[in-house]
C-alpha cells in the first residue's frame, strides 16, 4: 500500500488473491466490488476528562463507548475514581458500571449514520451523563436491570499504531462484534 496506495490492495496481486480465494469457496465478490470501495474521512468526536481531550472515530464505530464511559465517570465527581485504591472492589465496580451503561447506550443508539439518526451530540453531553448516573448508578451495588440491553461478553478487537520518523501517524482499530468475515487468508 505504501508503494501503490489504494490500488495496492483493491487491484492487482492482492485483489486477485482475495477474489480467487472467495470464489473458490463459492463467494460472489468481484474485482469490481473491490474497485468500487470508497473510504470516508470522518471528523472525530471527543470529550474532555481531567483536562485531557480524548478523540474517537464517530459512529458507526464503537469508539463512542469509551467517550460515554468517561463522561459517566466524570459525572460522578472529580475525585472518582482516584478516591478508591487502584483495582479495589470499589474502584473496579465504578469503572465496570460506567462501562456497562456506556455499552448499553452504544448497543441501542449506534448504527450507520447514513441509515439511522445517531444522536452523538446529545449522548456526549455532560447533562446526559449526569442524568444517566443519577438514575442508573449505585456505589453500593451492580445494576441488575439495565435498560436497552447489555453489552456483548467479548469483542475481538485488533489495534495498532505506527509513527514514522517525520511524525506521520496511522492509528488503526478493527472491532469485530458480530463474527464478521471468513477468517481465511489468501495465499501469498
Amino acid at each position: 500500500m505504501a508503494k501503490h496506495g489504494k490500488k495496492g490492495f483493491y487491484e492487482g496481486r492482492v485483489a486477485d488473491a482475495i477474489i480467487a480465494l472467495s470464489q473458490s469457496l463459492g463467494g460472489l465478490m468481484t474485482h469490481e466490488d473491490l474497485k468500487a470501495h470508497v473510504s470516508t474521512f470522518d471528523d472525530p468526536i471527543s470529550v474532555t476528562y481531567k483536562g485531557v481531550t480524548i478523540h474517537e472515530i464517530p459512529p458507526n464505530g464503537q469508539g463512542i463507548t469509551a467517550l460515554l464511559g468517561l463522561n459517566l465517570l466524570k459525572s460522578l465527581g472529580p475525585e472518582i475514581p482516584s478516591k478508591f485504591r487502584h483495582n479495589s472492589a470499589e474502584y473496579l465496580h465504578t469503572l465496570i458500571e460506567c462501562m456497562r451503561l456506556a455499552f448499553m447506550d452504544t448497543r441501542y443508539y449506534v448504527g450507520d449514520p447514513a441509515k439511522a439518526h445517531v444522536p452523538v451530540r446529545a449522548l456526549l453531553s455532560e447533562e446526559y451523563a449526569a442524568h444517566r448516573t443519577k438514575e442508573n448508578f449505585s456505589f453500593k451495588k451492580a445494576s441488575v436491570d439495565m435498560q436497552r440491553g447489555s453489552p456483548f461478553a467479548s469483542s475481538d478487537t485488533v489495534y495498532f499504531c505506527v509513527v514514522d520518523e517525520w511524525g506521520n501517524a496511522c492509528s488503526f482499530i478493527n472491532s469485530n462484534y458480530m463474527g464478521f468475515g471468513t477468517g481465511l487468508i489468501p495465499e501469498g
